[in-house]
């Protein structure tokens, strides 16, 4: 298993693919409109991803195993805070339940203490459990939590 730069063309294709899922999971979680939640998902990438991916500090990768690419990955690494940031991981739907997402946390975390970082955080979604499991199986503590409720 490894990590393979993603082409430009590639990183636009993976941004695309995983920006529908995200915005329904923001959606549920800030109790927006799905219309309001995608508008946040794009303002939010313009804003973190100004040279898209070659945006300094952030890395697109696809998950490659067996000379098959099997997912993606985009994470960042800030060399003066010391933190990366795991934005998203997504493994293709007919590749889950192999442990590509944690051979892959695994490259990622190797990846970022290679750039000199020393912690790696990420943010997930409550109903989430799957991933929450696997981060919680590979050393991620919950360090905030944020709540809110409907009026």
């Amino acid at each position: 298993m490894a990590l393979r730069a993603m082409t430009a063309a590639e990183a636009d294709a993976f941004l695309a693919r995983i920006a529908p899922a995200y915005a329904a999971e923001r959606s549920i979680a800030d109790r927006i409109s799905l219309d309001a939640a995608i508008a946040f998902v794009r303002d939010q990438h313009a804003r973190l991803l100004p040279q898209g991916h070659a945006t300094p500090g952030h890395q697109f990768h696809a998950i490659v195993a067996g000379g098959e690419t099997v997912g993606g990955v985009w994470f960042g690494c800030e060399r003066g805070s010391g933190e990366a940031f795991l934005y998203n991981i997504t493994i293709d739907s007919a590749q889950r339940r192999r442990g590509y997402a944690r051979g892959a946390l695994a490259l990622v975390e190797a990846a970022a203490r290679a750039a000199g970082c020393t912690r790696l955080g990420l943010n997930v979604f409550a109903p989430n459990h799957g991933a929450i499991a696997l981060y919680e199986q590979s050393g991620f503590a919950t360090m905030a939590m944020y709540m809110n409720k409907r009026l």
